[in-house]
């Protein structure tokens, strides 16, 4: 009887080690978060720059912004990918 519940425990304790490397959100999840996230800084930006800088400017910061996330994203992606080989 103690053989099989050290067997179990053992188990137990391999699931929770691979489980715990897992991603936390699927990646087309995640990309969807990451452009809606984006495209609402970037449109906030372009609304609160637009009664100074007048609209064109302000929807250039506001791509710009959005580009800039975007950068940064891809960058911790590759480096994720570089380090977890």
């Amino acid at each position: 009887m103690a053989k099989k519940s050290k067997k179990k425990r053992k188990k137990n304790s391999r699931t929770a080690v691979s489980t715990a490397s897992d991603p936390w959100l699927g990646q087309r999840t995640g990309l969807i978060i990451m452009l809606v996230v984006s495209l609402g800084f970037g449109g906030f930006m372009a609304w609160n720059l637009a009664p100074v800088e007048g609209w064109g400017s302000a929807i250039l910061w506001g791509l710009g912004t959005v580009v800039a996330i975007w950068a940064v994203f891809a960058l911790a992606v590759s480096f994720n990918k570089f380090v977890r080989r």
